[in-house]
């Protein structure tokens, strides 16, 4: 095995973790997020359920795009939508009261 071929092996190693890491992170954030925002365990599993569809239904249109317009360009697009979010990812923290 070439090293670039190992380097290929990590990386696809660490994308299967993070996928495994996704699929486990509802259950630990549940009471954070029942707490947090006072909803029930069944409205916390409609919202990790909704994250799962939402995955389901963007793999046809992905796989799609990745074949006609290349790898490079999906990701760029993907990359700018959430570089796009940052800003409501930061505001929360700017305007917390201290």
């Amino acid at each position: 095995m070439t090293s670039r071929q190992f380097i290929v092996l990590l990386v696809c190693v660490a994308i299967f973790a993070l996928g495994q890491f996704h699929r486990a992170s509802g259950s630990v954030f549940t009471p954070i997020l029942m707490d947090s925002f006072g909803i029930s365990a069944a409205t916390v599993a409609g919202l990790v359920s909704a994250m799962f569809f939402a995955t389901i239904a963007v793999q046809v249109p992905f796989g799609s795009a990745l074949d006609r317009i290349g790898p490079r360009k999906v990701l760029a697009v993907c990359m700018g939508l959430v570089a796009g979010a940052r800003p409501f990812l930061l505001a929360r923290l700017l305007t917390k009261q201290r």
